[in-house]
């Protein structure tokens, strides 16, 4: 009578092919959880800074303003949570830690950063009306983790979308960029999100 002990070489095969199997469908499963739970609490604290920015203008009548500390335009690169990007006016557009004097810890306890995003393209960009503080919009750009396609993001007349489609599809702008299918059709669109106040939607 043959007793076989142990296992066959090939049957020791099917059993790692199942477990790489297995491993691989569950490693997919976390990774979109967790580009999920990255996607909703930055629109929670998305919310949250919108809440802040009308409390700050319930008292002060204004929306904070850019306010620079180093000169005209600060370039805040060195700060990994943050980034500028040069545009036609810096009074206009600033990185989100240019008013963190302003907003905290009097109005939130913590501001948004790009590190909060499991997007490593993500910036967050602060702008306000430059004369009179009346307006502002606050975008996560290219913040939105996990999305590959269009109908996979934000969409334009989605909460958080980047620009409603009553900014205009052609001819308009958002963001400087022409607002278009293909733009909206674009990460630049569907990776972003945006809050803002009236007259600030479709800047």
């Amino acid at each position: 009578m043959n007793q076989r002990l142990g296992f066959t070489l090939v049957e020791v095969l099917v059993v790692i092919s199942i477990i790489s199997v297995l491993a691989a469908i569950l490693f997919g499963s976390f990774s979109d959880a967790r580009d999920n739970a990255s996607n909703r609490a930055l629109q929670t604290e998305l919310k949250e800074i919108q809440l802040a920015l009308e409390i700050y203008k319930a008292q002060n009548g204004q929306y904070p303003p850019i306010g620079a500390t180093s000169g005209a335009c600060r370039n805040d690169s060195g700060n990994p949570n943050f980034a500028f990007t040069g545009f036609a006016s810096c009074n206009n557009f600033a990185t989100i830690n240019r008013y963190i004097g302003e907003l905290s810890p009097d109005y939130i306890a913590t501001l948004p950063a790009a590190g909060d995003s499991r997007n490593s393209s993500c910036i967050i960009r602060y702008e306000v009306e430059d004369s009179t503080q009346g307006w502002y919009k606050l975008t996560a750009e290219n913040c939105f983790a996990g999305a590959e396609a269009a109908d996979e993001g934000i969409g334009e007349d989605e909460e958080f979308s980047r620009c409603p489609s009553t900014c205009g599809i052609s001819p308009g702008t958002c963001n400087g960029s022409t607002y278009g299918t293909s733009y909206v059709q674009s990460a630049d669109f569907y990776e972003s999100m945006a809050v803002y106040s009236f007259g600030g939607e479709c800047q």
